[in-house]
């Protein structure tokens, strides 16, 4: 075709088929429209520049760009209703931005950054993550260490002195396995392993202890058995009403073994040391009493019934080789006097032969009566005959 060059004006507009391209009287020009209005150019469909575009200002509802390369590029405010990068989703009612950059892995799931983040302030955090306020994680939080106070109504998962710090103040505490040191806990529930230093508490029900070191000072209640020692064999307490030292199989209400050297020490730094046993409490009338300390240096035995007080030898199954009541000096384990088990008494005589045997002199201050004979003021009398005693 030649080159035409002319000039038109058309003072009403111009309209090529209808919608395809018009121009009104006010100059707006439209392409797939016949009623262009409120832009000079409007569009109504897919357009195509394959140069440069260039524009003050840049309006759109959603822009899809498949491929995107600019030297340089300066916006002032862009207003999207949304925003769509690569294949990521489109990306409504954004109402924040970061300074830095964001890295996502794993598809896109995961959020990555390496500068530090503060919530709920605008100063620059001292540590990686600052959040002031109240926070509410619903999953697991994994620490190497932890610093400040936690309060929680539960904590689950495996909790060590590294995650945690020295003082802990909970509610309550629901776990398997719990090591490390609790200074205050209303309550722990479940049936859980617990090693501890010291347990102080006003109340303790269990059905066995075995600990360390156990401070109790209000009541502790065993039900069945409670036992020191491996296997209950330094002391043992039985519901029974038995107590073991020494066994853990007590066969009486008090029983007290050892293999060699047994001891029961009864001591009272001052005033009375006393053991009563009878029919009545409080060291009643019906009560026999060792007593050491009522007197200086002295030692009592007490009958405070009206009934004897019995001294007993071989009293068990019968046998030979009876042994005898002895009266021993201590300092020199000497035998002051001997009673036999079939009545000889003797007075510094330990094998006495007779029902008396003396061994140096006797005083009689009253009568004296030796087989049927009468001794009497140094005379002696056979029938109606008195004789001097040399």
């Amino acid at each position: 075709m030649a080159n035409i060059r002319k000039s038109f004006n058309f003072k009403t507009g111009l309209q090529v088929d209808n919608d395809n391209f018009v121009i009104n009287s006010n100059g707006l020009v439209g392409i797939g429209t016949s009623v262009p209005q409120g832009y000079l150019f409007n569009v109504y469909g897919d357009s195509r520049v394959t140069g440069l575009v260039t524009t003050a200002t840049l309006h759109a509802g959603v822009g899809t760009v498949t491929t995107l390369v600019a030297s340089n590029s300066t916006l002032g405010v862009t207003t999207v209703t949304s925003l769509k990068v690569g294949t990521s989703v489109a990306v409504t009612n954004l109402i924040g931005y970061g300074f830095t950059a964001w890295t996502t892995n794993d598809g896109g799931v995961g959020l990555t950054t390496s500068a530090r983040i503060g919530i709920g302030t605008t100063a620059t955090p001292s540590e990686q993550l600052k959040v002031f306020g109240d926070a509410n994680v619903t999953g697991v939080i994994t620490a190497t260490s932890f610093t400040g106070n936690v309060a929680a109504t539960n904590l689950t998962g495996t909790i060590n002195n590294a995650r945690l710090p020295s003082a802990i103040s909970v509610t309550s505490v629901t776990a398997n396995s719990f090591i490390g040191t609790a200074t205050a806990a209303s309550s722990v529930v479940g049936t859980p392993d617990i090693s501890v230093g010291i347990v102080t508490a006003t109340d303790i029900s269990v059905t066995s202890v075995s600990a360390t070191n156990t401070t109790v000072s209000g009541v502790s209640t065993v039900t069945s058995e409670l036992n020191v020692g491996a296997g209950g064999t330094a002391l043992t307490s039985l519901n029974t009403g038995r107590l073991g030292i020494g066994t853990a199989v007590p066969s009486s209400e008090l029983q007290i073994r050892k293999a060699s050297g047994s001891l029961l020490e009864v001591v009272s730094d001052s005033g009375q040391a006393r053991v009563s046993v009878g029919q009545s409490v409080g060291v009643g009338n019906s009560t026999g009493v060792l007593r050491f300390g009522t007197n200086a240096n002295t030692f009592d035995l007490l009958n405070n019934d009206t009934g004897d007080i019995r001294n007993i030898i071989h009293a068990g199954s019968a046998g030979v080789s009876t042994g005898n009541f002895k009266w021993i000096y201590g300092q020199t384990n000497a035998e002051r006097m001997t009673l036999t088990w079939d009545g000889n008494l003797g007075v510094n005589q330990s094998t006495p032969t007779h029902r008396l045997h003396v061994v140096g002199t006797s005083t009689v201050t009253g009568n004296a009566w030796v087989g049927g004979k009468h001794y009497r003021n140094n005379l002696i009398s056979t029938g109606y005959q008195q004789f001097k005693l040399k």
